[in-house]
């Protein structure tokens, strides 16, 4: 299965397990793979789709903040 993840509407984020550093917007799923855009980071990474979680509403906002 091939999807891309288009216009402001269908924005979708995920972040990779066991990592809070790695959270990005969903670019592309394609089988058993999905291509994050991750900011901060030159290109896109791309992970097994086992390894992504996806987030509903996530704020990048909130990225870089100190945690109390």
């Amino acid at each position: 299965m091939h999807m891309e993840r288009t216009g402001s509407d269908q924005i979708i984020f995920g972040r990779v397990r066991n990592r809070i550093d790695l959270i990005g917007k969903v670019v592309k799923i394609n089988g058993n793979f999905v291509c994050l855009d991750i900011p901060n980071f030159k290109g896109y990474l791309e992970y097994p789709s086992t390894l992504v979680e996806f987030i509903d509403g996530f704020d990048f906002s909130d990225q870089g903040k100190s945690q109390p």
